[in-house]
């Protein structure tokens, strides 16, 4: 989220973080994450609970939607992709919660960031190209397959703060 509200101060930071695949807020007093499959009780805090309503109303309007009574959850995407749920009382007994998580990589991203990285100029496919030695184009093939290119493609998505659990490239 490039232009992040004020009333998102606690969880800006949180939001920036590719590491993390979910920001889960359970009331004012309670903001966990996920990173690398593990469940995190962060530090960070809402100032109360009319604080985290008017952050999770930043991010519902953002998206164009509405919170409405009558209507206590809510799901919406948000720009980046990222699936957000919200849950007000009655529904969720102990204040509102908010979820957000984030999807893995595709395998766009992937091809895109392994041809940023190591500086090649066309698309990847299933040939190695090279001009004087160098690699100008295509990635995959007799240089980079099998075990070689998963290693590569793992390292590059480590280095890039990628989570490939559901990437099947």
């Amino acid at each position: 989220m490039p232009d992040m509200p004020t009333e998102l101060k606690p969880i800006s930071e949180l939001l920036k973080d590719p590491s993390l695949t979910e920001i889960m807020v359970n009331g004012p007093d309670a903001i966990y994450v996920e990173r690398e499959g593990r469940i995190l009780l962060t530090d960070r805090r809402f100032a109360d609970e009319n604080q985290l309503l008017t952050a999770i109303d930043a991010l519902v309007s953002s998206v164009g939607r509405r919170l409405q009574a009558g209507d206590p959850v809510l799901e919406a995407r948000l720009p980046d992709g990222s699936r957000m749920t919200v849950v007000l009382p009655p529904v969720a007994v102990d204040g509102p919660m908010l979820t957000i998580r984030r999807f893995a990589a595709t395998p766009y991203e992937l091809a895109i960031t392994i041809a940023r990285r190591l500086g090649l100029t066309g698309a990847l496919g299933t040939v190695a190209e090279s001009v004087d030695g160098i690699f100008t184009g295509r990635l995959v093939g007799e240089i980079l397959h099998g075990p070689g290119k998963a290693h590569a493609v793992r390292s590059l998505a480590i280095r890039e703060g990628l989570n490939l659990k559901r990437c099947t490239a």
